[in-house]
């Protein structure tokens, strides 16, 4: 009897946490699951809600994995599809769907062209993703509803770690390498899960809450192992060298970087390649669009308060626009045009979160529309940026 009375105590505890979770929204519905030909997808027809710093945002999930209205496969005749890639910054669960810039491009290409072109902007974004996992969706998931351009986002903050084996620290994630002849190699990657991990993830918000903080501890020891290689490899032997590389955001601003970030970017340049060469054998257009993020917006030649030695704030976007100009890749990086703004950049990220808020979501959609009006609106290659050319790059830092 005392059992029963003990377990019922517990069930009921567990089911009066599970309504506290729910009621004040401190964790939201789960959206995706793993698969083992692109890494990870949204789970299709979904619908619930997602939590960020702006509060519950309610998400649908089309019938093919992604945010948005459904697509047909089938382009119709005489439209314009763009395929946009990405990580959280695109799927962008913190505003309505409307007011994410993949939906406000497409309003604003049917209202500036005025061709007759039907124009549709097709958003692939799934959080995490780095450009790996973006390869393998345009090969698998993209190509089928015939693009004909490509715009991939690239986010060096965390899109340079997440590529890398190595740097990574999420274990469950689908990499590449560079073999002995420089090809990428797609490493083994298999989904690991349960009935009763599904189970729980669609019906529990209690156990997403506390499974969510479990993977934030295991990511954390991660992170330290990766550094204690990092620190082996360069050498690193004081205690002021250590202290340099305290933490993995960080050590992208050192100069020179560190053997495994080296390794990093060479990779993902490899990566980029791929990606651009897979686009353009498909008959579509490929182009980068760079994002910075708030600190490199602000950038005022301040050092850091955790690094030493020789660093560059700018390192990180200095790294993928020597990418754009090896691969003669067309691309936009938004610093410019955000440090240009008269908006301030803290209306344009969401405070403690780093993503856009909707005014920013409308500001990149303005300078992606200018940046792909007159491949989009058929007015030739003229007035575009030629391959390799750096789009929107202003070293200068807003004043304070």
């Amino acid at each position: 009897m005392g059992l029963v009375a003990m377990g019922a105590s517990i069930l009921f505890a567990i089911l009066a946490l599970e309504l506290v979770v729910r009621v004040t929204g401190l964790e939201g519905d789960f959206f995706f699951e793993l698969d083992p030909a692109v890494g990870a997808i949204h789970i299709p027809g979904k619908r619930g809600w997602a939590v960020s710093p702006l509060g519950q945002q309610y998400v649908e999930i089309n019938s093919h994995g992604y945010r948005g209205r459904d697509w047909s496969l089938e382009k119709p005749l005489g439209s314009y599809r763009i395929a946009i890639l990405g990580d959280s910054f695109v799927e962008a669960f913190q505003i309505p769907l409307e007011g994410t810039f993949p939906a406000r491009l497409e309003e604003a290409l049917d209202r500036e062209c005025g061709t007759g072109r039907k124009f549709e902007v097709l958003n692939f974004g799934v959080s995490g993703f780095g450009t790996g996992q973006e390869l393998e969706t345009l090969r698998l998931r993209v190509l089928p509803f015939k693009p004909d351009l490509v715009l991939l986002y690239f986010y060096g903050s965390n899109d340079i770690y997440d590529n890398s084996s190595e740097l990574d620290v999420e274990p469950n994630r689908l990499h590449f390498m560079l073999g002995d002849d420089n090809r990428l190699v797609r490493l083994p990657f298999e989904v690991r899960d349960s009935e009763l991990k599904r189970w729980l993830r669609h019906h529990s918000r209690l156990y997403l809450f506390v499974r969510d903080r479990i993977k934030r501890l295991v990511a954390v020891n991660r992170a330290m192992q990766v550094l204690h290689l990092m620190q082996e490899q360069a050498d690193q032997d004081t205690a002021e060298q250590r202290a340099a590389l305290r933490t993995l955001q960080n050590d992208r601003y050192h100069v020179p970087p560190s053997p495994a970030l080296g390794r990093a970017w060479r990779l993902t340049e490899a990566l980029l390649a791929e990606t651009r060469r897979v686009s353009e054998q498909a008959s579509a257009r490929f182009a980068l669009v760079i994002i910075p993020n708030k600190e490199e917006i602000l950038d005022d030649g301040a050092r850091p308060a955790d690094v030493s030695g020789s660093w560059d704030f700018q390192q990180s976007l200095k790294s993928i626009d020597a990418i754009c100009d090896r691969l003669a890749l067309p691309c936009l990086d938004l610093v410019g045009p955000m440090r240009a703004s008269k908006i301030p950049v803290d209306d344009l990220y969401i405070p403690n979160d780093g993503h856009w808020t909707a005014e920013g979501h409308t500001f990149v959609a303005a300078e992606t529309l200018r940046f792909v009006r007159d491949w989009a609106c058929d007015r030739g290659d003229s007035a575009q940026p030629a391959a390799g050319a750096m789009v929107g790059r202003d070293p200068s830092p807003p004043a304070p």
